[in-house]
């Protein structure tokens, strides 16, 4: 049996016992985290648009788009629900393979499980299996592109293994749907995005949406080409699925928003900020040290949520001027604050050659590396203050009260406090519930 037949089998016949019991719990938090995102990410342009998008080219009545965006065809909310799950940048991530999945999956996966009235079991058996099947998609195309290709290339892969198992397609057919979503996914060349950051998002709507149409494809009877996932120089990456689970130790849960690249930069701050009172007006200058990978963030002032998501001046700012950086800050208001603006201009960000080796040695699984920041704030009166900040992950370790608290905050942006609870509640009996109509209910 080569990777591809056991990556198909694997998907078909897991069953809920199969999953080890904190895979479970992790899977119900990240449905959560991924909810919350797309809920408070309806505030933003990119999902305006998407939804008017799917309106007039993916019309119909088979799926919801979440609060208020209406209703449309599976393809359309899986589409338009992934762009609102990352319209904020608020979604998880992890180093393992350098993106984001849950905005894409979820969305996804939900989109089908509402539409053929699939049972919470179901649906979670579905997201924990595709989210073993991207985290090793993940690394095998990462190693075989130069290229750094953002994660809906990948990512459809792991939407298409989602949607196989709620559709019900044979092991044969799960293997063409996986086939398909990785012939038809997205090439996304992901520096371009960062040097001009835009609504593209990744392509994570389209990575959901392919996942979506390859799994009908490969139902009718369409046929694809054997998945990267069979690759026999990448079976290291594959061969132990069903046997490691990832999704415990490994998915991480974003605190700040933005590109987690900047984020360390952020905690020296943070950490500058609990030894001192730091007055953003008393500021001269703020000069932080950190790795290529962050220093090549975009430094201007950003002139949309977009610009401002993949910066790596902006959140400090931020943080500076108003304690606490938050996704609101990424819209027009606070982009317009000409005191956020003077204060970012007084912030300087340098490449440290000794950072970057330790964050290549981190990347390419050496434990002696590590994600290494510095930042020193030159006081108007001849002060300064100094803080490195040396982490072994970026510190996406959110616990499942962490989480729901997350998503309480997220959510009270854009709905009343009562049924913020009952839908964590929901979210978290998901094995238990006979269909989504409770939860679709709660959300649209």
């Amino acid at each position: 049996m080569d990777n591809n037949q056991k990556v198909a089998k694997f998907i078909c016949e897991t069953r809920l016992a199969d999953i080890p019991k904190d895979a479970q719990e992790k899977t119900k938090l990240a449905f959560l985290d991924a909810l919350g995102a797309a809920m408070s990410g309806t505030l933003v342009d990119v999902t305006k648009i998407s939804n008017k998008f799917v309106h007039r080219c993916f019309p119909g009545d088979q799926a919801t788009l979440v609060l208020g965006g209406g209703r449309s065809s599976v393809m359309g909310a899986a589409f338009a629900n992934a762009n609102a799950a990352n319209a904020f940048d608020t979604d998880d991530d992890n180093p393992m393979v350098k993106g984001h999945m849950g905005a894409q999956l979820i969305p996804a996966a939900f989109a089908v499980a509402e539409s053929q009235g699939s049972s919470g079991e179901e649906l979670l058996i579905s997201i924990a299996t595709a989210y073993e099947v991207g985290f090793r998609a993940g690394r095998c195309w990462h190693e075989n592109h130069d290229i750094w290709h953002g994660c809906g290339a990948w990512g459809a892969i792991q939407n298409a293994a989602a949607c196989a198992r709620l559709l019900g397609l044979s092991e044969t057919q799960t293997a063409h749907a996986l086939g398909i979503a990785d012939y038809h996914a997205p090439m996304t060349p992901m520096l371009r995005d960062l040097a001009h950051p835009a609504m593209v998002k990744h392509s994570i709507g389209w990575a959901a949406a392919t996942g979506v149409s390859a799994v009908e494809l490969a139902a009718l009877g369409y046929t694809g080409i054997p998945s990267i996932l069979g690759f026999e120089e990448y079976d290291h990456f594959v061969r132990d699925i069903g046997e490691v689970w990832h999704i415990g130790p490994v998915l991480g849960f974003k605190e700040i928003p933005g590109c987690a690249y900047g984020h360390l930069l952020i905690y020296a701050v943070r950490q500058l900020r609990e030894k001192h009172t730091i007055e953003p007006g008393e500021i001269e200058s703020v000069v932080v040290d950190t790795f290529y990978d962050a220093w090549i963030l975009p430094k201007h002032k950003p002139k949309t949520t977009e610009e401002a998501q993949f910066s790596v001046v902006w959140p400090l700012a931020c943080e500076f001027y108003f304690g606490k950086y938050n996704p609101l800050h990424q819209l027009e208001e606070t982009l317009q604050n000409s005191d956020v603006g003077d204060l970012l201009e007084r912030i300087q960000v340098k490449e440290n050659p000794k950072f970057t080796e330790l964050y290549k040695q981190i990347d390419n699984g050496d434990p002696r590396g590590s994600f290494v920041s510095a930042a020193k704030i030159m006081m108007k009166n001849g002060i300064a203050h100094t803080e490195l900040c040396e982490l072994k992950s970026f510190g996406h370790r959110l616990d499942a009260q962490q989480i729901a608290d997350k998503f309480r905050d997220l959510t009270r942006l854009v709905m009343p406090d009562n049924k913020i609870d009952e839908i964590i509640n929901t979210v978290m009996r998901l094995e238990k519930l006979s269909n989504t109509d409770d939860l679709t209910a709660l959300i649209q």
